[in-house]
């Protein structure tokens, strides 16, 4: 979250070389971060005594500290820190005389060279490699030197001059002695080397010269100093840096795999791919701090020789640091193993493929010495023993806090009651294992009152004896896995090469595997028993009576509107339930009653009476002029109050206020979506067009179903969409589809008979069905009675197999002649063809020449664009002039018209004509005294630019250049800018377990893994079907039987993909298709598609565990309890209408008496109808509280304003999560939930935390190739935790505060163009790109195309890529 940030690492203030890539080690000496040393051309500064890199002792020469940090000092302040390394012609590195280092200049940024600068002052001296110009530089120095000394000048001396002033005089004192100061290790490394105790194959006479050696060297200080450990070479964070050890290692065993499988096959570049991996790996594990990994060391002979182990704990405070240590390192390891058996089978390679590489790079000799086979069966036994311990513990098989008495007597509840369902008697064993699979809540009610069960076992006595059985447990099987585990590997590395056997090395590693293993398992099994005490309190506090803190504000206005429906019982108990109205049918009342004042205004006019009549527009008209003539100070005030439309949901923030007292405007407020619980079950505006919309869709066969019947390899929907509107003309003519025969089609068609048969039936059914729909919602209310209005709009055969809607794209890249056309075929004129040009291209609701009268939503009456009869004629034009601006694409067509009908019939109910409908709420709002007129009026002019907004309508950047400028610019943005950002959404998984028990977690878990591995698998299996990232036909049909109710849910349409997710949305409609296909390269689209349907797959479960605790409840008789009334509110949020749910459950299936079979059938008929309705509903909405989709209502509206597009960007996912999902974690569970609620959230929480550090870490790793070097620790904590999304929006203002990247900015101009730019990550890109271009220009050639690469798409935040295609290209160039 915080998902989108383009990278603006490029914007780093520059730094001095030992800040950065290269530091300074003596005066004309750099090393890199790998340690690489690399020879200053040119500059000859005195030395100071070091240990090289290769280990040995190299004497310093007089001033050579002072020379050090006098040249460190210079290229720090004059910012000399463009490091340029030298080749030969032939492209190999230029090497100094050793033959170790590569020689390098340095630069400023304006292109001047530090040697020469040093050189004219005299502080380089020249030598036989210094060049002319360095000799020329020397030279003049020389004599301006002389020139000043002459002339007793007073001029004082500038930094260069008082540097070389400062070595000289430090020179001159240590000519006559040896200087301790420069006998300085290189780094803590060293300096620990240095002081070390005897090691392994060091005789005493050895370690007696170290010591020797390192008492001349100082230990308060080195060269190199690190911020991560002590000067002794400790870590300062040793879980840190322990579980990064563990992630390398993870990392080397994978690479082993990959060089044993380059080995084996004979791929040499596969070995070597592998090899050098392993070398990364090893090379930055031996630059890490030290960490305690043993409790022993060793025991040496004379020579060196280990001859035995002896204990090294430490005392208490060792040990438990040892144990720390360990855990944070098996971690990786244990995750790689849980991930694997997640996604098992496939998934399982990477385990078994992670053992293998450690064992195989544990094997010693060359590599036909070593033993693959044997290196598999060690991954693979390693492997299960891993996934059998982890299995083991998660299990919970160890001890509970249940009293045994209590064990007993739910062993023989269970006994009886199978007994009398199955007439079997069930064993002790069986029925334990049963019972272990149960909640805690299903086998309290076994023998009794759960609650009080559960506040007994809440005692001291039975928790501590939990702690100490699991621990046990625990200890005991992680003790044998990693024993087993280490004994595998070492054996198999052993008789697997020329490894020899070394007891005391094997009895090292197990007496360190059993101790390290088998303190974790405790460790790890101590947090089971403290969850089987929890899981007891929350049993307690769910069967409590039902408190109402635990309900929301929503929630309580909700049970006060459903107690208006119950009918009760003398003594205030409910006696029966009475299903509340849901959002249609409290809109049909609305309509009702507008039906009705029309006709009593029209019989009151008839006898004279002048009618007031309130309107939608002249309430809009009149709250925005009540909001423009507010004073100065009322202003202020208003924009004090509005504050929160900053993060709220743009609805919610506008009706809260009000809708506290008004119930009224609490309708109003459901039926567009206000709240963030619901009030009044049933759809809201949104919900109703995207439901009405995926309905319809599921009526005609998907284009890889299309595909699939005509044997199409690759999906082709323009040759399908020809084959069909080509049997429409020359067969199905104008006659009715039921007269054509199939048997006897031309030939042609013949071959394809049956395609055509059903793709046919299928538009006629779909085109009969949306305008039924459509005129059913003008003329007619839900119990079948009429409106008054008429759907003047005849009836088209046939209609679906002929309509065309327009081309976006073409009127886009045509505009102008588009333009032109309307003018010469319609006289319009230059206005108003280019209005409707612009009406077509800016309003979301136009999709054909019959909705262009829509062009104010809210204002006038909605006409339907299905069936109408065409008002321009433009597919069928006879000059054939339009037929290049309408769509070819069948599909697109079909999914046109029905989006039309969706939203004519969502119109009809929500709005109405003149946006009567919602006048109708605000004035019985007024009436009723709820709230004023001026409120009424301020609401009007919100739901205006509300419903403007939604048809992306609203505020529309008036000059058309600026506007297609900044369309292609975000484009360009969102393509450089994300290609990372499916690394970022890896938090949104977490989500997918919101509000789940635990069992159904584990139901996700396993869907999840089982998903995953098949998408990976049908990846791997199914080949490219070409270049152009066509479709295939069989990997799109997988997906669609795979994500079956995704697709039912329209999951699968562009205005819910990756594009609005993310908040891409301000784009041509060109590059609509470029973006599709982007979000599906960078794998966004399929990772959002993952986390939907794994959330998806336990909705129905959710919903039904839920209904049957109400159901329960209510069948009781008893009041509610805490859990009845949570699961009540958690089924009311998805939109559930919980008593007519519970009727429909409750319907018989067998005939009642009094009912015919036709009408039994009907009623069950129509209850299957409804069900499917209210659960495909329940189910869409389930899966958006977890994954947010961006919408109108449910985000701040500024996020729809196209003038502020440049900063909103990206923002879209994060602003909706902020608004809706955010609030809902801390009130629903922290704040108001049951102990597992507030666990839930917790763990949620805490893990998605944990994933924003995660998916940072692995975007730097793409980035740089390492974790980054631009951060200290707190600015990468305070990164991580904003890629959790945890602190939602305020990420922005806390990093506007608080930068994380330092600008480059050299005065205010910059610094607030560079702030601004920071902002808005479109701006941000223009500048990198133009800032590049200059500088190629200027001859920096490799900086400015590395400046260009990053503004490139796909490969722009991978900066070690960059730097390697800059420096190519600068070489190319040179």
């Amino acid at each position: 979250m915080a998902l989108y940030n383009i990278d603006t690492s490029d914007f780093v203030m520059p730094k001095a070389i030992n800040q950065e890539e290269h530091k300074f080690i003596d005066g004309d000496t750099l090393t890199d971060k790998e340690g690489k040393l690399f020879r200053i051309e040119g500059l000859s500064a005195p030395e100071i005594m070091h240990i090289t890199g290769q280990g040995e002792l190299a004497p310093g020469t007089p001033g050579g500290l002072a020379a050090t940090e006098q040249i460190e000092g210079l290229a720090k302040k004059f910012n000399y820190n463009n490091v340029i390394k030298l080749t030969n012609p032939d492209g190999s590195p230029k090497m100094d005389a050793t033959g170790t280092r590569q020689l390098v200049r340095i630069t400023d940024e304006n292109g001047k060279d530090f040697v020469e600068t040093l050189s004219r002052y005299g502080i380089n001296k020249l030598g036989k490699f210094s060049s002319p110009e360095e000799i020329n530089a020397y030279q003049w120095g020389a004599a301006r030197k002389s020139d000043r000394i002459n002339k007793f000048s007073d001029e004082p001396l500038d930094e260069f001059e008082q540097a070389q002033l400062t070595i000289e005089q430090v020179a001159d004192k240590e000519q006559w002695y040896d200087s301790e100061f420069a006998k300085i290790a290189l780094n803590e490394q060293q300096l620990a080397r240095l002081n070390a105790p005897r090691q392994p194959g060091e005789s005493i006479a050895e370690f007696a010269f170290r010591k020797k050696m390192a008492a001349e060297y100082t230990d308060s200080m080195v060269l190199n100093r690190h911020s991560d450990r002590t000067l002794q070479n400790k870590s300062l964070h040793p879980w840190a840096d322990g579980f990064d050890i563990g992630w390398t290692g993870a990392i080397e065993g994978m690479y082993g795999a990959v060089n044993m499988i380059g080995e084996e096959s004979g791929f040499d570049w596969f070995s070597e791919i592998g090899s050098a991996g392993i070398k990364r790996q090893h090379d930055y594990l031996r630059s890490k701090p030290e960490l305690k990994m043993s409790i022993l060391k060793p025991t040496l002979d004379d020579e060196g020789n280990v001859i035995a182990n002896e204990w090294d704990v430490g005392g208490l405070s060792g040990f438990f640091e040892y144990v720390g240590n360990m855990a944070a390192i098996s971690l990786p390891y244990m995750g790689v193993t849980f991930a694997g058996a997640m996604t098992a089978p496939v998934g399982m390679i990477a385990p078994v493929a992670m053992y293998t590489g450690m064992t195989y790079n544990d094997m010693e000799g060359d590599a036909e010495d070593k033993s693959a086979i044997l290196a598999t069966a060690s991954g693979v036994t390693m492997s299960v023993l891993d996934r059998l311990g982890i299995k083991t513990l998660m299990s919970g098989v160890s001890g509970t806090i249940l009293k045994k008495e209590y064990r007993d007597k739910m062993v023989k509840a269970y006994q009886k009651k199978e007994f009398e369902k199955t007439g079997q008697k069930v064993s002790d064993a069986m029925a334990k294992a049963a019972i272990a699979k149960m909640t805690r809540m299903e086998s309290a009610k076994l023998i009794g009152s759960a609650a009080q069960i559960a506040k007994e076992q809440l005692t001291y006595g039975n928790i501590l004896r939990a702690f100490a059985a699991r621990s046990a447990t625990g200890f005991g099987i992680e003790s044998t896995t990693e024993v087993g585990q280490e004994l595998t590997q070492y054996l198999a590395s052993v008789y697997g090469s020329d490894k020899p056997f070394n007891s005391v090395d094997l009895h090292n590693r197990l007496v360190n595997a059993f101790v390290a293993g088998g303190t974790l398992g405790a460790g790890f099994a101590i947090p089971g028993a403290a969850y089987d005490a929890g899981a007891w309190a929350d049993v307690n506090v769910r069967l409590a009576p039902a408190e109402e803190k635990r309900l929301s504000t929503e929630g309580k206005w909700a049970k006060e509107n459903e107690d208006k429906y119950n009918i009760k019982n003398p003594d205030g108990t409910i006696a029966r339930y009475v299903k509340p109205k849901n959002t249609l049918e409290l809109l049909d009342g609305y309509r009702k009653k507008l039906k009705a004042k029309r006709t009593s205004e029209a019989e009151r006019e008839a006898y004279g009476e002048v009618i007031d009549r309130s309107s939608f527009a002249g309430r809009d008209e009149a709250g925005r002029k009540q909001a423009k003539d507010r004073d100065l100070l009322e202003k202020i005030k208003a924009a004090a109050k509005e504050f929160p439309v900053l993060w709220r949901g743009s609805v919610g923030h506008a009706m809260w206020q009000d809708a506290v007292g008004s119930p009224t405007i609490r309708e109003l407020g459901s039926f567009f979506g206000a709240f963030l619980h619901r009030v009044h079950p049933g759809r809201n505006f949104e919900e109703h067009k995207q439901g009405e919309l995926a309905k319809y869709k599921e009526e005609i066969m998907s284009p890889a179903g299309a595909a699939s019947m005509l044997k199409q390899k690759n999906i082709d929907t323009l040759t399908i969409s020809d084959m069909v509107y080509r049997f429409y003309r020359d067969v199905v003519k104008d006659q009715e589809l039921s007269k054509v025969d199939f048997d006897n089609l031309p030939e042609e068609f013949r071959k394809d008979k049956d395609f055509y048969k059903l793709i046919t039936s299928q538009l006629q059914k779909l085109g009969d069905k949306l305008f039924k729909d459509q005129k059913t919602a003008r003329e007619f209310f839900l119990d079948g009675s009429r409106t008054g209005k008429r759907f003047d709009v005849g009836y088209l055969n046939n209609y679906l197999g002929t309509y065309k809607s327009l081309d976006k794209v073409q009127v886009e890249k045509n505009k102008a002649e588009f333009i032109k056309d309307l003018k010469d075929e319609f006289q319009f004129t230059q206005d108003q063809a280019k209005r409707l040009a612009d009406a077509i291209l800016d309003n979301n609701n136009i999709v054909d020449d019959n909705t262009l009268t829509d062009f104010n939503i809210g204002r006038g009456r909605h006409i339907p664009g299905s069936h109408k009869g065409r008002t321009l004629g433009l597919a069928t034009h006879p000059s054939g002039k339009f037929e290049k601006y309408m769509e070819k694409d069948l599909f697109i067509n079909v999914s046109n018209a029905a989006k039309s009908a969706a939203r004519y019939t969502t119109y009809q109910k929500f709005v109405g004509d003149n946006g009567e409908v919602i006048n109708q709420v605000l004035d019985e709002a007024v009436q009723k005294g709820e709230i004023t007129e001026e409120r009424a009026n301020r609401l009007a002019a919100f739901l205006q630019d509300y419903l403007n907004a939604e048809s992306g309508n609203y505020k529309k950047i008036d000059n058309e250049t600026l506007a297609k400028i900044q369309k292609n610019v975000l484009v360009w943005t969102t393509l450089a800018g994300l290609p990372l950002a499916t690394i970022s959404s890896l938090v949104e998984f977490m989500m997918t377990m919101r509000a789940l028990s635990p069992e159904q977690i584990q139901g996700v878990l396993k869907n999840a893994g089982r998903e995953l591995g098949q998408a990976i698998w049908e990846t791997i299996t199914t080949p490219t079907p070409n270049l152009k990232l066509a479709t295939g036909t069989k990997a799109r049909l997988k997906k669609e039987e795979r994500q079956a109710r995704l697709k039912r849910l329209g999951y699968f349409d562009w205005d819910v993909g990756a594009a609005q997710t993310t908040g891409a949305t301000e784009n041509t409609f060109a590059s609509r298709y470029l973006l599709d296909k982007y979000f599906r390269v960078i794998g966004l689209q399929q990772w959002t598609d993952y986390t939907r349907n794994v959330r998806a797959s336990i909705a129905d479960d959710f919903i039904m565990d839920h209904l049957a605790t109400v159901k329960e409840g209510r069948m009781s008789g008893r009041p509610q309890n805490n859990e009845e009334q949570e699961a009540e509110e958690q089924l009311r949020n998805l939109g559930i209408n919980v008593t007519e749910l519970l009727e429909i459950d409750g319907l018989p299936f067998e005939k009642p008496a009094n009912k015919t079979r036709e009408e039994h059938l009907s009623d069950m008929r129509r209850a299957s109808e409804r069900l499917d309705d209210i659960l495909s509903q329940a189910e869409y909405n389930f899966v958006n509280e977890a994954i947010a989709l961006p919408g109108t209502a449910n985000r701040p509206l500024f996020y729809q304003n196209p003038h502020l597009a440049l900063f909103t960007q990206f923002q879209g996912f994060i602003a909706t999560f902020s608004a809706n999902i955010l609030p809902r974690l801390w009130g629903d569970y922290v704040k108001r939930g049951t102990p597992r609620l507030k666990y839930n959230a917790f763990a949620i929480m805490t893990t998605m935390i944990m994933l924003g550090f995660v998916s940072q870490y692995l975007k730097d790793l793409l980035k740089y190739g390492q974790a980054t070097p631009y951060l200290d620790r707190l600015e990468k904590i305070q990164r991580g935790i904003g890629a959790s999304g945890m602190i939602g929006v305020a990420e922005r203002p806390l990093n506007f505060f608080f930068p994380i990247y330092e600008t480059s900015s050299s005065n205010m101009v910059e610094e607030i163009f560079d702030t601004v730019s920071g902002e808005a990550a479109a701006l941000s890109n223009v500048s990198r790109a133009l800032t590049g271009a200059g500088q190629v220009l200027e001859g920096k050639t490799e900086t400015g195309l590395y400046k260009l690469f990053k503004t490139a798409p796909l490969i722009g935040p991978v900066n070690i890529l960059n730097r390697r295609l800059a420096a190519a290209g600068a070489s190319l160039v040179e």
